[in-house]
């Protein structure tokens, strides 16, 4: 046996580390997920009293600008995971503050900012403060180690982002294991981050059961209620599926989603990726989850998690296909089998009446039966309501999903607006592209046959022709939007980016060219791709 799996066992025995996992102990901690989430209310409160009771400090007088800079810092600390917009602005005054202050305080807020972009997925804003003003050699040895960990984490993450290549398509190069080998050159084994980026080389490496051995010990010398404790049991979760273990993967998703929500953590990863694992399996729940993770990152208030909620749209819409082709094939099995009955008890009630007409001694027998036929149709008739409302309900969940794609366009296009300031003429145009292929793919996943059906409401000779490379076009994206719900020509010219004019129209064109009555035009159009009995 390897020296790996003997810790492992002896931790296992100690009572430190969980045995196999089972679906019936992930089905408790799921359950005790959803009770912890009902709490998150609670938790914020204690989080927002915590924070106003830093900002209460700010009032006392004769605050120095030394104490006020540390009690920026600490609403700074207590913001940094639960509102982006508050942490930032912590930040700009501790830098107003700083510079009445040394160069060491002034280099402090500098490395904490670049970090809080980084984490936020602004990479361009951290690279310019990367860039243009941090000076390593103007750096204590603590503010170095920190410079090491934040270029570390701008290089993974925005590798990560950008699928490896920059704005202009070049690759990005794998500078952070650079960086993470200095932070580990100039630390100890005591230090939690030492401890942490060795684990990241492990799995860089491919060396899982390593990877997986010095996690689980590193898991054991945690508070398993503190923010470290959440995000290397999410890091354990991935240690998990390269095992091929998605039972631990799942249990270990859930540990780290508790403790987030426990310390009041609104930018987070976990929840979401168990939404996505449990989609196929329990989608009720899993459409919970996305809207409290969409709820927390419209509260959060970044750039990165919107855009890979977007991400998610895709697979959330084809489990509501599977629910309701489900739905549809048991209406249909419940109506072919009550048709049958209903002629079979037709077929009875004929035959009772021809035998009942005969044997007029036996008519109160004959009355009883009938009536009793009646009950049994009566009961039918009802089972089959009760299945049509069902998959009313289900249609309304399918409103619901058309609701969050909207709401989720509307942040990523605050964040173009946010950024574009910072951004050349060829990175505004990529990041456009790049916003409505997002929008293009989730919608066309809904509605695969979405442009062969709108050309058919259209005269032969007006019907749109893409181009080579085009998902949807302008006009097809108005009337993608129509179709979502979003009729007002100024909503849809905020969320793509045009003047109201222009759209108007854009509509007023199209609707000529309609087939048929240009009146009658829009609702047509939003009734593409829905299901009819």
């Amino acid at each position: 046996m390897s020296l790996g799996k003997i810790i492992l066992c002896t931790l296992t025995l100690a009572g430190l580390l969980p045995a196999k996992v089972s679906a019936q102990d992930i089905g408790a901690e799921l359950r005790q997920l959803d009770a912890t989430i009902k709490m998150a209310d609670e938790y914020y409160r204690n989080k927002e009293t915590l924070i106003s009771s830093l900002e209460s400090l700010l009032t006392y007088p004769n605050t120095s600008p030394e104490q006020q800079f540390t009690i920026y810092g600490q609403l700074y600390k207590e913001n940094y995971a639960y509102s982006f917009d508050r942490a930032l602005a912590a930040l700009n005054s501790q830098e107003e503050i700083a510079r009445d202050l040394t160069e060491q305080d002034r280099m402090q807020v500098r490395l904490d900012k670049a970090m809080l972009f980084v984490t936020a997925g602004f990479y361009l804003e951290a690279r310019e403060i990367i860039d243009g003003q941090l000076d390593t050699t103007r750096m204590t040895q603590g503010q170095l180690l920190e410079y090491y960990y934040t270029m570390h984490r701008f290089w993974k993450d925005y590798k990560e982002y950008t699928d490896g290549k920059n704005i202009t398509g070049e690759p990005v190069p794998s500078r952070y294991r650079y960086f993470r080998d200095k932070y580990i050159e100039c630390t100890d084994e005591s230090d939690f981050r030492h401890r942490q980026l060795e684990i990241f080389n492990l799995m860089d490496d491919e060396r899982t059961e390593e990877a997986d051995v010095k996690n689980m010990g590193l898991l054991s010398s945690l508070d398993s209620l503190s923010h470290e404790y959440a995000i290397m049991s999410y890091y354990q979760a991935l240690i998990s599926e390269r095992k091929g273990d998605y039972e631990a993967r799942l249990h270990w998703l859930i540990k780290s989603a508790t403790v987030d929500f426990r310390n009041a953590v609104r930018d987070y990863a976990s929840l979401s990726t168990i939404a996505t694992d449990i989609l196929d399996s329990d989608v009720e729940r899993s459409s919970r989850y996305i809207q409290r993770c969409i709820d927390d990152a419209l509260f959060y208030n970044a750039k990165l998690r919107p855009w890979q909620l977007v991400r998610l749209l895709p697979d959330i819409d084809n489990a509501y296909k599977r629910q309701q082709q489900q739905a549809r094939d048991t209406m249909t099995k419940n109506m072919r089998v009550m048709s049958v009955i209903s002629v079979v008890l037709l077929l009875v009630l004929a035959a009772l009446l021809f035998f009942f007409k005969r044997k007029a001694d036996a008519s109160n027998d004959l009355a009883f039966q009938l009536e009793e036929c009646r009950g049994k149709l009566d009961s039918m008739t009802k089972a089959n309501a009760a299945v049509t409302d069902a998959f009313d309900r289900l249609s309304a969940s399918n409103n619901t999903k058309k609701e969050q794609i909207v709401s989720l366009l509307s942040v990523c296009n605050s964040y173009l607006d946010k950024a574009k300031r910072n951004l050349s003429p060829e990175q505004k145009e990529a990041e456009l592209r790049q916003y409505y292929s997002a929008f293009d793919n989730a919608f066309l996943q809904m509605y695969p046959t979405f442009v062969e059906d709108f050309n058919a409401l259209l005269r032969p000779d007006q019907r749109i022709e893409l181009k080579k490379d085009d998902i949807l076009n302008t006009e097809l994206r108005i009337f993608a939007l129509i179709r979502l719900g979003v009729t007002q020509s100024s909503t849809i010219a905020s969320l793509l980016r045009y003047s109201v004019n222009t759209i108007y129209n854009y509509r007023a064109q199209i609707k000529n060219a309609a087939l048929n009555e240009r009146e009658d035009f829009e609702k047509s159009v939003k009734k593409i791709g829905s299901i009819e009995f």
